[in-house]
């Protein structure tokens, strides 16, 4: 999948059909003079206000489509992804974090906790990505297998063959973690991974010091030079 969404000329993503004022929002994100000239003439005593704008993002950045591991890829991935909801299609880039911040939304309290997605957009075009920093930004993410809260990640890593591991489907969920978090330590010597273990595992066979990174976990958006919990410890 990996090389399907790098070599496509354009990606579409479509987030589902439009609810409360999604169309309207995407329009303003991308000219928010004009749209909002448009509702100060209407007849009508429709204002597109702060409070609906906070409230429509809301209810855009909550849909399930961002809340899908998998779907690092075909925003991440693409030369060009294309973000559609109901009949309403703009560039990836209308809602991204760059744009949040020129619009004044960025890290509102009242939208809540931004998606992971954005986030590793954002950061993915001047970092390098690790696989710490990968799993951390999509812990609020959903997978049907447990597995592909790591998996999915792996094409996705800046040096993939570092990693010492590829996707295999013949290991258990608890394999899984293990081979993660020993991989983690070894290679990078990031003892940042214990500051996210959450207590005891539902899961009795994980190691007490092993992250259950299928555990669900909002988490809130960092500052845009921020990387607390990422970076590693090198020998001298």
């Amino acid at each position: 999948m990996k090389e399907i969404y790098a070599q496509a000329h354009r990606v579409m993503i479509y987030a589902g059909e439009s609810a409360e004022q999604s169309e309207d929002l995407l329009e303003w994100m991308m000219n928010p003079k004009q749209l909002a000239h448009r509702y100060s003439t209407a007849t009508t005593s429709t204002n597109f206000t702060d409070y609906r704008v906070e409230r429509a993002l809301r209810c855009l950045l909550s849909r399930p489509w961002f809340r899908r591991t998998w779907i690092l890829q075909e925003a991440y991935l693409a030369t060009k992804a294309i973000f559609i909801v109901g009949s309403k299609a703009v560039d990836w880039s209308v809602i991204s974090i760059q744009r949040l911040m020129e619009l004044g939304y960025w890290q509102d309290p009242e939208i809540g906790v931004l998606p992971g997605v954005l986030e590793w957009t954002y950061r993915g075009q001047s970092d390098d990505i690790t696989l710490l920093f990968a799993l951390i930004t999509t812990r609020g993410c959903f997978a049907t297998d447990p597995r592909d809260k790591v998996f999915a990640l792996l094409g996705l890593m800046s040096q993939p063959s570092e990693l010492g591991f590829e996707a295999d489907y013949n290991l258990t969920n608890t394999e899984v973690f293990i081979l993660t978090a020993v991989q983690l330590f070894t290679s990078s010597n990031l003892l940042a991974i214990l500051s996210h273990v959450d207590g005891p595992s539902s899961d009795s066979s994980l190691p007490s010091w092993i992250p259950s990174w299928s555990a669900v976990k909002e988490r809130p958006l960092q500052a845009p030079y921020s990387r607390p919990g990422v970076w590693g410890f090198k020998k001298r």
